[in-house]
């Protein structure tokens, strides 16, 4: 066989094999986006659609934050007296990396306060 014919049976070779890599990325690229679709954020991730706008916001910090070291359900199932909220997102803060300045800790503390608040809050059974 000559060098030519050889060389064009694996540049066919290799366009053939090319729609069927293609057809696999489409189909890698199409399962992801539907089990991204399905995550619905962190473990413990709320739907806070029906919340004020201003605890729609604090939500967003206290899911960024917190999220980073743990779980969204320890805090939302955690017991904390009234007012007790802001002492214990400040004890959060300390951790290394935990990445929470002074601001958004007010924010996490005056959502959860919000969140405990509510009638449909979790009791000693555990999270929502």
């Amino acid at each position: 066989m000559s060098a030519a014919s050889r060389t064009g049976s694996l540049r066919g070779a290799r366009w053939s094999a090319q729609p069927r890599i293609r057809g696999l990325l489409a189909l890698v690229g199409v399962v992801g986006a539907v089990a991204l679709q399905g995550c619905g954020g962190p473990p413990g991730a709320l739907d806070v659609r029906t919340y004020p706008a201003e605890q729609q916001a604090n939500y967003r910090v206290f899911e960024n934050r917190c999220s980073r070291c743990h779980d969204l359900v320890r805090p939302l199932s955690a017991r904390v007296g009234q007012g007790g909220w802001e002492a214990y997102v400040t004890r959060m803060s300390r951790h290394p990396g935990a990445g929470i300045g002074h601001d958004d800790q007010k924010s996490i503390a005056a959502f959860l306060e919000f969140y405990h608040a509510q009638p449909s809050a979790p009791t000693e059974e555990g999270a929502p």
